[in-house]
C-alpha cells in the first residue's frame, strides 16, 4: 500500500495531481468529501505561503552576513583603538579605563578551550544556512571560532567563516549535495577538538 509522502515538495506534487485527477475523473469521486476546487484553493494558498517564506527566509539570511560582517568591521576597528591606545598611554590603568580597556595583566596558564557543544542546524534555505552551538563546557575562555565545511566524500575540511558568536549565518553555499559543518573553538592557548558534525543539502 503506497504511503501519504512527507517532504513538503512530494506533498505538493500530489496536491497537484490529485486536484487535476479529480476534476477530471468526477464519475469516479461523485462524493468527495474536497472538490477540486476547495483543494486548488488549498495547494494556491499553499503556493502562495511558500514564496513568502521564501523571500522571509532570504532577507533573514541577508540581515545576519550584514550583521557578521559589520561585527567584524567593528572588532577591527576596536583593536586598532587598543593598539594605538597601549602605545599612547602605555600602561596606565586609568587613562586605559577611559576606554574600556586595562593595561597588561600578568601571564597566567591560559588553557585551550574545549570543544564547541551541540552544534545543529537552526534553519536552512536555497543557498544558506543557519547554524548554532553551545559553548564549551570545559578549558579556557573562547575568543573566536572556526567554521569548517566540505563537501560529502572530501576529506580536507576549510575555514569558511571566523565567527565572535556561538551562531553563524552561512549563504552562498554549493546546492544539491550534501554539505558537513563542523566548529572549533580556539583562544591564545590553541584549538579545541572539533565539535560533532551536522550535515545539510540544500
Amino acid at each position: 500500500m503506497a504511503k501519504f509522502p512527507r517532504r513538503e515538495a512530494d506533498i505538493a506534487a500530489m496536491a497537484g495531481t490529485m486536484v487535476f485527477g479529480l476534476a477530471e475523473n468526477v464519475e469516479d469521486f461523485p462524493d468527495c468529501p474536497v472538490s477540486a476546487e476547495r483543494l486548488q484553493e488549498a495547494l494556491s494558498r499553499y503556493n502562495r505561503a511558500k514564496e513568502t517564506a521564501a523571500t522571509a527566509e532570504g532577507a533573514v539570511a541577508e540581515a545576519y552576513e550584514d550583521k557578521d560582517d559589520a561585527t567584524q568591521a567593528l572588532t577591527d576597528h576596536m583593536k586598532s583603538v587598543v593598539r594605538y591606545a597601549e602605545i599612547a598611554v602605555g600602561e596606565d590603568e586609568g587613562k586605559l579605563k577611559n576606554i574600556g580597556w586595562s593595561g597588561r595583566r600578568d601571564p597566567v596558564n591560559l588553557q585551550p578551550p574545549g570543544a564547541p557543544r551541540t552544534l545543529e542546524i537552526k534553519r536552512e534555505g536555497k543557498g544558506w544556512v543557519y547554524l548554532d552551538w553551545k559553548t564549551p563546557a570545559e578549558g579556557g575562555a573562547v575568543s573566536a571560532y572556526r567554521v569548517l565545511t566540505r563537501t560529502s566524500g572530501d576529506t580536507e575540511w576549510k575555514e569558511i567563516v571566523l565567527s565572535f558568536e556561538s551562531m553563524t549565518v552561512l549563504t552562498d553555499q554549493p546546492q544539491g549535495v550534501d554539505i558537513e559543518f563542523q566548529v572549533i573553538a580556539i583562544n591564545k592557548a590553541g584549538a579545541s577538538i572539533p565539535s560533532n558534525l551536522v550535515t545539510v543539502d540544500l
